[in-house]
């Protein structure tokens, strides 16, 4: 009897120093994987901190883009509205000046004819 309550001793002890070992076992890939995962996580922040920064810097160059652009978009139109203005204005005054030379013939023509001299 005395056999058998040692050899329940030794397997109860084997068991639990088996136990104790797959704990050990256990809690190693545990802090393992932990310290993975709180690395991935950080990496995962950092690369969407880098990203959303990168996306800010391509957003304000191309907002500087725009504006640049915008004021030479600006420019170019109001050269070219102050461009078609003068040339309207140069070809309605000599259209003017057309119609005035032809009233002044008209009447010239016309004294010319009531009034021989």
């Amino acid at each position: 009897m005395s056999k058998l309550i040692n050899r329940m001793q030794y397997f109860d002890q084997a068991k639990a120093f088996q136990h104790w070992q797959q704990q050990t076992i256990s809690m190693r890939n545990s802090s393992i994987q932990n310290k993975d995962h709180s690395a991935k996580s950080i990496g995962h922040i950092l690369q969407r901190l880098i990203k959303r920064r990168l996306a800010s810097a391509l957003n304000d160059m191309r907002m500087r883009t725009e504006k640049r652009n915008y004021k030479e978009k600006f420019l170019r139109r109001m050269l070219m509205h102050v461009g078609e203005y003068r040339k309207r204005f140069f070809f309605e005054k000599w259209a003017n000046v057309v119609k005035c030379e032809q009233i002044s013939a008209d009447v010239n023509v016309s004294k010319s004819i009531i009034m021989p001299s």
